[in-house]
């Protein structure tokens, strides 16, 4: 990909919406017997903006937050990071990748470095 292709909100959306689906598929896996999902364990995965990253979040119905991964809007790398900002010791994927970046993803967060 070309460094200077940015990030759509389509693609964006498309990201999360497959977070989504990690998620839910780990937790009807983990708990199939479970009545109160999606009450108990259900979600909402989010992204709020920066100047240059997104933070991709997600909400339980409690209303805590936690931060998924960043995105970098200018060129599609996928971040770890604390709440306030990515961590820049690595880039761990790309959504801009054939697969959206689900290789570096897990039910819950980015893959750590190995």
């Amino acid at each position: 990909m070309n460094s200077d292709t940015m990030v759509t909100q389509e693609l964006l959306a498309a990201f999360i919406a497959d977070q989504q689906a990690r998620y839910d598929a780990y937790i009807a896996k983990s708990f199939p017997t479970d009545e109160q999902y999606p009450e108990i364990h259900r979600v909402e995965h989010f992204a709020t903006f920066g100047k240059r990253y997104a933070r991709v979040a997600r909400k339980d119905r409690s209303g805590s937050c936690s931060v998924v991964c960043f995105i970098d809007m200018n060129n599609g790398d996928i971040l770890k990071g604390s709440w306030k900002a990515p961590v820049k010791n690595g880039v761990r994927g790309s959504i801009l990748s054939d697969d959206r970046g689900a290789s570096v993803m897990t039910w819950c967060s980015v893959k750590y470095l190995r």
